[in-house]
Parts: C-alpha cells; structure tokens; sequence
C-alpha cells in the first residue's frame, strides 16, 4: 500500500514540474513570437540567472536572521546574568509583546521615544517606546523599545507588528 502512495507522490510531482516546464515553455515561445529578434535562450538564461540571485538573496536574509539572533542571544543572556532571572523574565516578556525583533539589539547611553509607564513585576518600573505607521492600512507599526538595564545603559531593539 506504501508503494501505491509513494508511486501517485512521484506521479503527482511529475505532472507538477511537468505543468510549470510547460508553462514556462508557452511563456518563451509567447515572447519570441512578439518580439522575434529575442532568442529562447536570452529568456532561459535570463530566467536562470534570476532564480540564482532569488537563491543567493534568500540565503543571505536566512544568513542575516542567524548572525542577528545569536548576537540577540548572547547579549540577552549577559544582561540575564548581570540583573538576574526575575528581570531577564519581564525584559524577554516585553521583547515578545513587541511581536517581532528585525535588528540587532544594542546597549545605548540615552533611550528614545516616549516613557511608557507599565511596570513589568518590581524589577522594570516602564520602559520608553518611539513607534510609527507603516503599510495602507494604518494597523502595522514598527519602531523601537529602550529597557533600562543600568544607569546610563538601555537596552535598544527595532520592532516590527
């Protein structure tokens, strides 16, 4: 029975590139015909070409997103062991309220934005936020958030929601 599934996968896959080369050969054939001093092999070429920079470009973001969370990770984790577990659990709560992380994280002598009065537990009285509009629909912010870790030190990510 396993073979039987494992045959209609291959077939199933089979038709899918089939329909997609086909697809792509109605295309070539769509611009040559419309412009007969192209050759089919500038378009496939050209095509080939961009699915490699497609590639090339999503490995670097994937590349990117680790750097960021392990440099994250690593400064997170001095500031757990410079002011403890309760403050590491409220600041790492803010960090998920704010959604989504899109930089590196820093320490920064002054904080922006505006102070939010919003206590998380005894350990952080507030922190301040500098947010602003993105997108049409005027329901997706982006910005940054300042946590006090010390006198004269903030912690400072960017933010996307």
């Amino acid at each position: 029975m396993s073979e039987l599934n494992t045959e209609e996968q291959i077939s199933e896959e089979r038709q899918r590139k089939y329909w997609e080369l086909s697809s792509f050969y109605h295309h070539v054939m769509h611009i040559t015909n419309h412009h007969p001093d192209t050759c089919p092999s500038d378009i496939i070429n050209k095509f080939i070409d961009n699915q490699e920079f497609e590639a090339k470009a999503w490995q670097q973001m994937a590349d990117y997103g680790q750097e960021m969370w392990q440099h994250n990770q690593r400064l997170l984790q001095a500031i757990k062991k410079v002011k403890g577990k309760t403050f590491y659990k409220y600041l790492v709560q803010i960090i998920k309220d704010s959604d989504r992380v899109t930089e590196k994280m820093e320490i920064v002598k002054e904080p922006c934005g505006t102070w939010q009065d919003e206590p998380f537990g005894r350990t952080i009285k507030g922190y301040w936020v500098e947010q602003w509009s993105v997108g049409t629909e005027g329901d997706s912010f982006e910005g940054f958030v300042c946590v006090q870790i010390k006198e004269n030190k903030y912690l400072k990510f960017r933010y996307s929601m």
